[in-house]
């Protein structure tokens, strides 16, 4: 997926993924859109689990990163950052 695990401590604080950047993407903007994904869907996949008692398969989740990065970059008014986007959730399997 493009992350540079070697970076992250073994203990590491959700505000440490910002300035660490796993993602190795210089775009701030872009890199801070991925990681919201990613933690706003790993937080879905936590809720349905806890209120709804639905167990979610990687898969799923990883299908919905996909989805709300196409969607996101949909409104993006840069092409630039339209395009990586869109590149970020060619990494999620469909």
């Amino acid at each position: 997926m493009g992350l540079s695990l070697n970076s992250l401590q073994n203990s590491i604080g959700i505000e440490q993924l910002w300035t660490v950047n796993p993602l190795m993407e210089r775009c701030s903007r872009i890199k801070s859109t991925v990681l919201t994904c990613i933690l706003w869907n790993i937080r879905k996949c936590r809720n349905a689990e806890i209120f709804r008692h639905e167990d979610e398969t990687n898969l799923m989740i990883s299908r919905r990163c996909r989805d709300d990065l196409i969607l996101w970059s949909n409104r993006c008014s840069s092409p630039s950052d339209r395009a990586k986007l869109v590149g970020w959730s060619k990494l999620f399997p469909m």
